[in-house]
């Protein structure tokens, strides 16, 4: 966190998951309940951050705790079998 004198900034890791169809699907690894999806990058990257203001905007008034970022995000390719059908 970093105190800009009006307003506090966070950082926190956020994922933006391409998706096939188009577009982007975003997750905060460090804030399970923000989640989004965005048409551009750029679409993507402004609904991450009001979703990530909220969420903090909630924790605050709830009293929770803010979380530290976390910048281990696992990602690996995994081999499965299917069986034939």
């Amino acid at each position: 966190m970093t105190d800009t004198g009006q307003a506090d900034v966070f950082n926190y890791t956020t994922v933006f998951l391409p998706e096939p169809g188009g577009g982007f699907t975003i997750f905060v690894p460090a804030l399970p309940e923000v989640c989004g999806t965005g048409t551009t990058l750029r679409e993507a990257q402004e609904s991450a951050r009001e979703a990530i203001v909220l969420a903090l905007e909630v924790r605050r008034e709830m009293g929770d705790p803010f979380p530290s970022d976390t910048t281990e995000v696992p990602v690996q390719s995994m081999a499965v079998y299917l069986p034939k059908a």
